[in-house]
């Protein structure tokens, strides 16, 4: 029902003459000095955007007009979109990963195929906690610290999200938590 109400809000503010500016204005009356706040409702919205499976030019723009009114850098959308691309190839991983488990005991070829199922790339690791490979462990440990702080349910409810946010949040860390120990694994620390 939520998500609903989310992609059809998100619609409605693509269409001509929707008042974004006023709508923006509003928002950031009410929560303009919490960035960590305006992060995350950027973060639902490239998530709104992508409820399709496909980025188009127009939802782009929208986004983009909404980053630079809060103050972002195109750059800063850009790493979002990054960072959310990357989540979804690690929820896919994992709903193969569940699959492979209920096939257990058909036939050998289903298992076969389970078994050769991608594993999340260690460049969708980095992308997902904004990092790269050319990071040092500090600075890698360091955005981990600052997206598990950001997206954890324990931090938000404290901030009066709605449960289905809370959802959100819980299936955020998730995947940062499995991003994250795919790149302790790798580097070994």
């Amino acid at each position: 029902m939520a998500k609903e109400e989310a992609r059809d809000a998100f619609r409605e503010g693509k269409l001509p003459g929707f008042p974004l500016n006023a709508k923006l204005k509003l928002f950031k009356q009410h929560f303009g000095d919490r960035s960590d706040l305006q992060q995350f409702f950027l973060d639902i919205l490239v998530q709104t955007a992508y409820s399709d499976s496909v980025l188009e030019q127009k939802e782009y723009d929208v986004l983009l007009k909404i980053n630079k009114e809060l103050g972002y850098t195109k750059r800063f959308l850009d790493q979002l979109i990054s960072m959310w691309e990357a989540e979804v190839r690690f929820q896919a991983y994992k709903q193969k990963q569940q699959e492979k488990y209920k096939q257990y005991d058909r036939r050998s070829e289903q298992r076969e195929k389970s078994r050769q199922a991608e594993s999340p790339s260690l460049q969708d690791a980095y992308a997902l906690i904004g990092a790269s490979e050319r990071d040092s462990t500090r600075e890698i440990k360091r955005a981990y610290k600052r997206l598990m702080s950001q997206n954890h349910p324990d931090k938000l409810v404290a901030k009066g999200l709605p449960p289905e946010l809370m959802e959100l949040a819980k299936q955020k860390t998730q995947d940062i938590q499995a991003a994250y120990d795919l790149i302790k694994k790798a580097r070994q620390f």
